[in-house]
């Protein structure tokens, strides 16, 4: 399903791949590596798994995961047909919880056969013990608890600014589902090759993220799934984007011409606070400079669900690239 509404204002990729592969490595070169996490004889119901802190032998067909990344990790891995057990909840208020990215896109019932590890990111050590997994998934931001994790069960720590395909083949390959992530890959690439041609030229469509938040205009290359079709796809961009090799935070709104585009795109999400009202509130802080834009004027500007959008799962892409195709298709091309 596609969720698209019309605002009522009537590339190198390489080099975006390069900084976030060099941060990875420099990641990796720079983690101290625990002496149980270097052990390398593995039973020949093991494979050994390099990450962050160096091998750990896990199981080949894993049976109880736990993930401590909720949208990142849990939700790829559940597409991917994983058994998860655990992940982190995120507290609404008035004794409500939900699960960022499952709940978003595979539903609350999804969520009923999960068991809290602790409140968003924040894990809950003892309530992992609890669940008697056989693999946990953590990430960089769980080093300070990594010995504490692996004394329960075989423990890899994933590094979360790792290239969008490379990342996802990580998590396929420590749950044991390389096979239907492959299946899953190759449809996406199928799926991108038949928006080309239905687009029709769109290198000649400049497609812009225009995300702000209190602080100015934002831009993160290459982290969610809509910067991925973005290039995939081959749409051009506007050139603060395309030269972009970092994370861009702070932008001034007097600079918001620098993002103007063909089509205009802006990511709202509920439950952090920011929707639609509030970010039009931060866009007008500048003048209301965006509204003068001639992408806006024209019709052009258009607004997402970050959490569908912009995640890092095969959901997103598909939302992403059906969302793109839907704002594109045939006007590849058009002065």
């Amino acid at each position: 399903m596609v969720d698209l509404l019309q605002s009522d204002s009537s590339r190198n990729p390489v080099s975006r791949i390069g900084w976030i592969t060099s941060v990875c490595a420099v990641i990796f070169a720079l983690c101290p590596v625990p002496l149980k996490a270097q052990s390398t004889s593995c039973s020949s119901e093991e494979i050994l798994f390099e990450h962050i802190v160096g091998e750990t032998c896990i199981p080949k067909d894993p049976q109880r995961i736990v993930a401590t990344w909720d949208s990142g990790g849990a939700l790829p891995l559940l597409e991917l047909g994983a058994p998860v057990v655990g992940t982190g909840f995120r507290d609404i208020g008035d004794g409500l919880s939900f699960v960022r990215g499952v709940t978003d896109v595979l539903g609350i019932e999804a969520t009923k056969a999960l068991e809290p590890i602790g409140s968003g990111l924040i894990v809950d050590v003892e309530r992992v013990a609890t669940l008697e997994p056989d693999l946990i998934i953590g990430y960089d931001f769980n080093e300070d608890i990594y010995q504490n994790l692996s004394r329960i069960a075989p423990t890899v720590l994933l590094p979360r600014l790792a290239p969008y395909k490379e990342y996802m083949q990580l998590l396929a390959t420590a749950a044991g589902r390389m096979d239907e992530f492959d299946k899953r890959w190759a449809k996406y690439r199928s799926d991108v090759e038949e928006a080309r041609t239905l687009i029709g030229s769109p290198e000649t469509i400049v497609v812009s993220m225009l995300d702000a938040n209190t602080d100015g205009l934002w831009y993160f290359p290459g982290w969610g799934a809509l910067d991925v079709v973005i290039d995939d796809v081959g749409f051009g961009r506007p050139a603060l984007q395309e030269k972009a090799s970092r994370y861009l935070t702070g932008i001034s709104l007097e600079r918001i011409e620098e993002l103007d585009g063909n089509v205009l795109i802006t990511g709202y999400r509920l439950d952090a606070g920011q929707s639609v009202a509030q970010i039009t509130t931060w866009l007008d802080s500048g003048g209301g400079l965006w509204r003068k834009l001639p992408g806006v004027i024209a019709g052009q500007h258009f607004w997402y669900d970050r959490n569908l959008w912009n995640g890092r799962s095969f959901a997103s892409l598909e939302a992403s690239l059906s969302g793109l195709l839907l704002l594109t298709a045939g006007k590849g091309g058009e002065p």
